[in-house]
């Protein structure tokens, strides 16, 4: 009984490594793709559109990440 428990564990165990390195595997190199970087591009163009400039006061800075955060319900 305990042997079974043991090849149990131990395909269990082995399952989740193999599942971790395919994933890896997969982030390493599909995940770096063209896509990726349109996202973050986006984001970027999506922040300078909707916060106050580097040079603002401190108060409209922060009034205006309140307000973002409620536009987007975070």
């Amino acid at each position: 009984m305990k042997r079974l428990y043991y090849q149990v564990y131990l395909t269990i165990v082995a399952s989740l490594v193999l599942v971790v390195l395919v994933g890896v595997v997969l982030w390493r190199f599909v995940g770096q793709d063209a896509d990726s970087h349109r996202v973050s591009e986006l984001m970027r163009e999506f922040a300078a559109a909707n916060l106050a400039p580097i040079g603002a006061a401190p108060s409209r800075q922060r009034d205006e990440l309140v307000a973002l955060s409620r536009r987007l319900r975070a």
